[in-house]
């Protein structure tokens, strides 16, 4: 399991899976409101990523796809 998806399964004392929380808060730490990030990733690893990203408000997201 890659290590970013081993984090989305930490959980808390009442079995929330916390770590998803702490994904989505270090993204947007890093992410400033003009900013335009490229992600490159594996079919395989795009699809939790993309829901990670979409289940979080405030953010837009663009598939490559539409430009190719």
């Amino acid at each position: 399991m890659p290590f970013y998806m081993a984090m989305t399964e930490i959980r808390d004392d009442d079995d929330r899976r916390v770590g998803l929380d702490w994904m989505d808060a270090n993204l947007r730490d890093r992410m400033k409101p003009a900013d335009r990030w490229l992600v490159i990733y594996g079919a395989d690893h795009a699809a939790p990523l993309l829901q990670l990203v979409r289940d979080s408000d405030g953010v837009d997201i663009v598939l490559a796809t539409a430009y190719l």
